[in-house]
């Protein structure tokens, strides 16, 4: 345990604290300090979602003792926090605390796939590291600086500038750099410049990414979330009145809201006529959307962070819960003892359709919405008795003084039902056996039922792998049943724009020019010219991975500029030659070393006695 670490200022990401923990302590080598901090010499220094925390907060002092205080107000995660299902931030926390797999933590939370980049360096607004350094006597890097798709800062209103401290893992990935050496050293450059009229939006895209950052909101629910958006578009009329959007007039005004200059930098233009992020943020929501996308609709629709605050849905068509069991059967028939109602809708029509299901085994539906209170102790189908609700039928049967309408009647079903569920008593060979399959039909029946309750929005798929022996059994023998309570069937034909790879070869060649360029023209320490590295520094890095055989203008340029072994290490010596300290004396071996030149071939060594000789 280490003795000292310095307080936390406001808005100071965690690898600010840690960077001027070590220059506090006059910490010359940067892996004892990642031991210190992190008991692990190879500890990489992760600015927005680090790991192992739990770890960190065991080594300081006991004032700092809260994993869970410095994920929240130290890191990035509430940034993502409202957009998230509960069970997947539950499992961001665990490995921000603790990841001894090393799991990739942005690709858990589904950032990798975004489409969203993120930041190249590390950020920071001039007048505020100004403003620290009076207050606290020293500089920071803020959080809220570091938000991808952030390029303002919220305070001052002022394009953060951006350094040359890499943002992912990337050159010296082990080493936590403070602010005052970045200023001091003037390793920054200068301020970006944005197409008129791209600076207002940017400025409310950063009010807003802050809110979401301070505001620590809990998960909302994806569903929850789309419906609050189809109500603020319902009021705009792009909701039909069969509650589909109409996404051409919707495509067609979000693009001249924001214009293509701004969904451009944000990486968020919508051009296709399906299967856009947009389409996905208003559809059944089986994927997560950046906080940035979320961000653009939210401004689009008018409203603000308190959407989330106070989820904004329409009433429900069967009103609030708790409802009522319709199970006469049991001692609290027409007690309002159900908690959840689970809504669908026809297939042929947007009907709403609401499934009840009692802790009595009892589940019934009703087509709604209700008009009155009778409509509240109505039911169009029962999908499932119940055991106690068979116990009841079974006995009843049994009463020779009642009627079989009579008996039926009782218990709220027609004489078939109840010759179905009790016909045992005229079989006195296998009545044990059926008796005992009526009450396995409501255990299948209630375990379909309790997978579909599991998940927030699930896909028949889903419930099949949730659950694949009562699904099959339902699927040969109860067909009917189960397709009545499943989800509409997802696997709809789908038709796809054909790609012009021609427009986009030629788009792209830009951008890896672009990218080769600046590889080469970083003052730094040299950075190899490799795919992966191109990759990272364009829009669009996929294309690179899985298209680049339909892109032959972009795919030789990029093999003419990789740089092989050799070539690397060349380059590496010839800029280490150029910035080498003339005071110092030059030798082989040292030279070889600060080059980082582990492996050489003859070539490099005649060329390294040449150039040092």
């Amino acid at each position: 345990m280490i003795s000292y670490f310095p307080d936390f200022y406001p808005d100071e990401i965690l690898y600010s604290a840690c960077a001027r923990y070590i220059v506090h302590v006059n910490l010359k080598a940067q892996r004892a300090s990642l031991e210190a901090l992190f008991e692990n010499r190879n500890k990489s220094a992760v600015v927005d979602l680090p790991s192992d925390i739990s770890i960190l907060v065991r080594q300081i002092p006991n004032e700092f003792n809260n994993a869970k205080l410095i994920i929240n107000n130290h890191t990035l995660l509430p940034f993502y926090k409202p957009f998230l299902p509960q069970a997947r931030l539950n499992l961001v926390q665990e490995l921000m605390m603790d990841n001894p797999d090393k799991k990739n933590i942005p690709g858990t939370l589904g950032l990798m796939s975004s489409g969203i980049p993120f930041p190249h360096r590390l950020r920071f607004c001039d007048e505020c590291s100004e403003e620290d350094k009076k207050i606290f006597g020293e500089m920071y890097w803020h959080r809220m600086h570091q938000i991808p798709g952030v390029f303002f800062c919220e305070k001052h209103q002022k394009v953060l500038l951006e350094t040359m401290i890499n943002y992912t893992g990337r050159g010296r990935k082990h080493h936590f750099v403070p602010l005052e050496k970045v200023k001091e050293d003037k390793m920054y450059f200068k301020p970006k410049s944005f197409p008129e009229g791209c600076e207002k939006n940017l400025m409310e895209i950063s009010k807003i990414a802050c809110k979401f950052l301070n505001a620590n909101i809990e998960p909302v629910g994806l569903m929850n979330i789309q419906e609050s958006y189809k109500a603020l578009l319902s009021e705009d009329g792009y909701i039909t009145q069969n509650n589909n959007v109409r996404f051409r007039n919707l495509k067609n005004n979000f693009n001249s809201y924001f214009g293509q200059e701004l969904l451009s930098i944000l990486t968020s233009i919508v051009q296709k006529e399906t299967d856009t992020w947009l389409h996905k943020l208003l559809r059944k929501p089986r994927v997560t959307c950046h906080p940035i996308r979320h961000i653009l609709l939210i401004l689009f629709l008018g409203a603000d962070i308190d959407l989330f605050k106070n989820i904004y849905k329409k009433p429900s068509p069967f009103g609030e819960g708790p409802w009522y069991c319709l199970n006469q059967a049991a001692n609290h028939f027409h007690q309002p003892t159900i908690k959840e109602c689970r809504i669908t809708y026809g297939s042929n029509s947007n009907i709403p359709i609401g499934i009840f299901s009692c802790s009595c085994g009892f589940t019934y539906s009703r087509k709604g919405p209700d008009k009155n209170r009778e409509d509240k102790f109505r039911k169009d189908r029962v999908h499932c008795f119940g055991e106690k609700w068979i116990e009841e039928c079974q006995k009843v049967y049994k009463n020779p003084e009642l009627s079989l309408r009579a008996k039926a009647k009782r218990l709220g079903v027609d004489p078939k039902t109840m010759i179905k569920y009790s016909s045992y008593e005229n079989i006195d060979s296998s009545a044990d056996e059926i008796t005992v399959t009526a009450i396995e039909l409501d255990k299948r029946k209630n375990s379909i039922l309790q997978s579909i309750k599991n998940h927030e929005s699930p896909s028949r798929s889903v419930i099949r792998r949730d659950n694949p022996r009562d699904y099959i059994w339902h699927y040969r023998n109860n067909r009917e049943w189960l397709y009545s309570i499943l989800p509409n069937n997802s696997n709809i034909s789908r038709k796809y724009n054909k790609v012009d790879w021609l427009k986009v070869d030629r788009e792209i060649l830009e951008s890896v020019r672009n990218a080769i360029n600046e590889i080469f023209k970083y003052t730094g320490k040299p950075i190899r010219v490799t795919r992966s590295e191109i990759s990272r520094r364009i829009e669009h890095p996929n294309l690179l991975e899985y298209s680049l055989k339909k892109l032959p203008r972009t795919r030789e340029v990029i093999s003419r500029f990789i740089e092989s072994t050799e070539g690397f290490q060349i380059r590496r010596i010839n800029w280490l030659y150029d910035n080498w300290n003339k005071d110092v004396n030059l030798t082989i071996w040292r030279f070889k070393r600060e080059a980082g030149i582990k492996k050489e071939s003859e070539f490099i060594k005649k060329y390294l006695i040449i150039l040092l000789s």
